[in-house]
């Protein structure tokens, strides 16, 4: 299993030898008003991932416990064939305003292995069942992200 990542900004690191995740920085200045989401970019590409391999985004634990700042659609996933920028979506569930300087830790990524379900078709004959395993995947390009294969 392979994840390589382009860091556009060079900042972004595990901060142990022990960590899960990714710690994923700001490349931009935004506040962020009580109860507002934005969208907030890393300057982090995925390269290459393995087509097994999904990137889940997560809250900083500190920030969400002192400020209130958590990833929106959290855990956010990044599937294996996304190959543009990460850009993390900020909520601020706090009734103060919060600031995101340049540089500074706004979420973390994790790349986790997972396995796709098949379908399973079912005909009666008489008294006896019929199954077929069908795939669920449709192959189609993609195109973006957030929302762009489907709602």
């Amino acid at each position: 299993m392979s994840v390589l990542i382009e860091d556009l900004e060079n900042h972004s690191f595990y901060a142990t030898s022990g960590s899960a995740g990714l710690d994923l920085r700001s490349t931009q200045e935004v506040i962020l008003e009580p109860f507002e989401k934005k969208l907030v970019s890393t300057g982090v590409s995925i390269f290459k991932m393995d087509n097994h391999i999904q990137g889940f985004i997560t809250a900083k634990s500190g920030l969400a416990l002192k400020y209130g700042l958590v990833v929106f659609n959290s855990p956010a996933i990044i599937d294996s064939d996304y190959t543009r920028e990460i850009k993390v979506m900020l909520f601020n569930n706090s009734k103060e305003p919060y600031k995101v300087e340049k540089k500074s830790f706004i979420a973390q990524i994790t790349f986790v292995p997972f396995v796709r379900a098949q379908k399973v078709e079912v005909e009666f004959e008489g008294c006896q069942s019929l199954f077929h395993v069908a795939s669920a995947v449709i192959e189609n390009k993609r195109v973006g992200g957030f929302g762009s294969t489907g709602q």
